[in-house]
């Protein structure tokens, strides 16, 4: 249940639309500090294949092209599609090592169909995502954002330390005080104006001192041409399902859950800091933007290049601007695919030093890990959950030191050695695990009609006389059944266009405490819990003494009470067709 205090936290909410100097400014910010990794990671795919020339601007092409677009789809919400907030999806750098192999042993054609079959694995993952809502809860979300960022950490460390051999050997800690002093500073102690700014100036000066100092490389901007088409390179649209394809799928299709995954960690932080007040998790939400990252694989199956994975970048740049609208996203978007038309912009990004960088990444991790941590806490896990998340993070950050070779492969072994997959894979086979131990459920179906409240009274009386309940324990199940079906009806008569739902209710024992679940297909707008959360709030002057209104709402209240009285927790997820009402329910005392 939510327990989110109001904020004037951000000042521009996702739905809110700055000036229009305003929302350029943002906008050319935030594609100013995407455009360069985008860039940057198919690059290294070319180099590490000795691919051609006329290839790598293909690629670095077409992944702008590609990521620019699905930043725009992501600012929308067409039907399933779309998280109505600012989120940049990037290049996946873990996938770079198993992209190399496909390119060596099939070509681009195998890479693509690699790519095309994750891609239509996530969106169809992404269409049944309420059946995977055990591995989709806030905890294990906010436990795969950390471990993403924990990914980060040694790359990070290591580019601190990465100047060319011919640069001053004071350069690197040269640059790195001038860009981690500039941006403090600003985020500290600079004018609200400043502070949304402060990346950007950190960058720009660290990367004016490492000019002077050598280090900034002006090569590819030399090389690259004003303005580029650079069609030659794409291999053309074919498909290879070979050996080497069958070899490297089941890698692919880990990758792509991890991705999903990672995807839904970071649509529940922006949510976070996309609204004074974010109430409720939207799960539509979470699903929309793994929709469009499934879509945007699609295409990058077509163009022969990376697959996409969703970047923190939007929760990170709402974060330090106090602007997270997703106005910002669209401009974002549109000048990333802008770029795309003209080399010499992105190849002048690629050439900032790699400790310019990596003191910008320490600002973006940090306070991310931080949302982890609250998506964590609030969503108040048990000791069970604890032992899980706890296990994945000891073993991801382990293993990511490379101290151990597991006996899986080489292949598998450099899946594993990130804290972001091997951590990942520890979080979904302990879920899964704790979720088979969970004691045998009870599984009833009727249709959503008070009509059927008879069976599903007798239905509970089975389930406590089968588990040893109290009759007051039933009587209690009896009552929060009741009222949960009256809160569904009531969507249901709201929609006036949906069809007759059908209810599914299980049962489950926690302890000596009961869990009800109650899936309906279909479901309205307004949120369980949001709607409990404002039972606490006072009743306005003005229907004080205006009775008829204050009856009604009373009246339209009273199963909500009735819910907070008898139900310990109330959950309440709603996708695109489905809403599950989830309640943890504790014994009458004695």
């Amino acid at each position: 249940m939510s327990t989110q205090q109001p904020t004037t936290f951000p000042q521009y909410e996702a739905d809110e639309k700055p000036a229009p100097l305003v929302a350029l400014g943002l906008g050319v910010q935030s594609a100013l500090l995407a455009i360069a990794p985008i860039a940057l990671f198919p690059i290294v795919l070319a180099q590490a294949v000795d691919a051609s020339a006329q290839f790598a601007a293909w690629a670095v092409f077409s992944m702008l092209i590609v990521n620019g677009a699905a930043t725009v789809a992501q600012a929308f919400r067409f039907g399933p599609f779309g998280a109505g907030m600012i989120v940049v999806p990037y290049p996946s750098p873990t996938t770079i090592p198993f992209c190399v192999l496909a390119l060596q042993e099939g070509g681009t054609s195998t890479l693509a169909s690699l790519i095309l079959v994750s891609g239509v694995f996530q969106i169809a993952l992404s269409l049944r995502m309420a059946m995977l809502r055990r591995l989709m809860t806030p905890t294990i979300n906010g436990a795969i954002l950390i471990l993403l960022l924990l990914s980060l950490v040694p790359v990070i460390f290591s580019s601190l330390t990465r100047v060319p051999d011919d640069g001053a050997s004071s350069a690197g800690p040269l640059v790195i005080a001038v860009t981690f002093a500039v941006i403090v500073g600003l985020l500290i102690r600079g004018s609200t104006n400043l502070r949304v700014w402060a990346s950007v100036i950190g960058i720009a000066a660290g990367s004016v001192v490492g000019a002077f100092m050598g280090i900034f490389d002006f090569e590819p901007v030399k090389e690259a041409s004003i303005v580029g088409l650079p069609f030659e390179g794409w291999p053309g649209l074919s498909f290879d399902f070979g050996v080497a394809f069958w070899s490297l799928l089941p890698v692919f299709l880990f990758l792509a859950i991890v991705a999903l995954l990672q995807g839904n960690s970071v649509a529940l932080a922006t949510q976070r800091v996309s609204w004074r007040n974010p109430g409720a998790m939207d799960y539509r939400r979470v699903q929309g933007t793994a929709l469009v990252t499934g879509v945007g694989n699609l295409f990058a199956a077509v163009c022969a290049v990376m697959p996409l994975a969703t970047s923190p970048r939007g929760t990170a740049f709402a974060q330090q601007t106090g602007c997270a609208s997703r106005y910002i996203g669209i401009i974002t978007g549109v000048l990333i695919v802008t770029a795309a038309f003209f080399p010499k912009l992105w190849s002048l990004l690629i050439g900032i030093p790699s400790p310019v960088v990596a003191v910008y990444l320490i600002f973006l991790v940090g306070p991310l890990i931080v949302e982890g941590m609250r998506l964590i806490i609030n969503d108040g896990p048990d000791y069970r959950t604890s032992l899980v998340v706890g296990t994945a993070f000891v073993v991801g950050v382990g293993l990511q030191t490379g101290l151990v070779d597991l006996p899986v492969g080489d292949l598998w072994n450099a899946v594993l050695q990130k804290a972001l997959t091997s951590g990942g894979a520890v979080l979904i086979l302990l879920t899964i695990f704790a979720d088979f131990r969970r004691q045998r459920r009870h599984r009833l179906q009727v249709s959503l009609n008070m009509e059927d409240l008879p069976k599903v009274n007798q239905f509970m009386e089975q389930v406590s006389s089968s588990r040893g309940w109290s009759p007051q324990m039933a009587s209690r199940l009896q009552a929060v059944a009741e009222e949960t079906m009256l809160v569904l009806q009531e969507a249901q008569e709201l929609d006036q266009s949906a069809r007759p739902r059908r209810l599914v209710v299980d049962v489950g024992a926690l302890g000596r405490s009961a869990e009800l679940e109650f899936v309906s297909v279909g479901g309205g707008d307004e949120n369980l819990e949001d709607r409990l959360a404002l039972l606490s709030q006072p009743v306005p002057e003005a229907m004080e003494y205006d009775s008829p209104l204050l009856e009604t709402i009373v009246e339209r209240d009273a199963p909500l009470r009735l819910l907070q009285h008898y139900a310990a927790s109330v959950s309440h997820r709603q996708y695109f067709d489905t809403e599950i009402i989830t309640l943890r329910v504790n014994p009458p005392s004695t």
